[in-house]
């Protein structure tokens, strides 16, 4: 897939809210994910129901019933680059001007 095509469905979306990356989770084709990631696309990016692609690959259900199976390496995956791309920020860690904010003591 060429990046000039990448660029273009980047924010295309389904009657759904879904991605190309919700796709690529629902079938578990992690070449796509990792693609996605290496282009920069918005890993974090929520389907109408609120769901990420890594909720996503955890497995679909709808009134009780799933419709698509978990994909659990895809989910590992998409996580592993979410956290990459958007670091946890540590409680207390030193914010812009170096100076860490302090707790409140009760």
């Amino acid at each position: 897939m060429g990046l000039n095509r990448l660029n273009r469905t980047e924010y295309a979306r389904d009657r759904t809210g879904q991605t190309a990356r919700h796709g690529a989770a629902t079938c578990g084709c992690n070449s796509l994910v990792k693609t996605c990631a290496e282009h920069n696309m918005d890993l974090m990016a929520k389907d109408a129901d609120g769901r990420t692609a890594a909720d996503v690959a955890k497995g679909t259900f709808y009134f009780g019933r799933q419709r698509f199976p978990p994909r659990p390496e895809t989910e590992a995956l998409l996580r592993r680059l979410m956290n990459e791309a958007n670091p946890p920020v540590a409680r207390n860690s030193p914010g812009p001007d170096g100076v860490a904010p302090v707790a409140a003591v009760e």
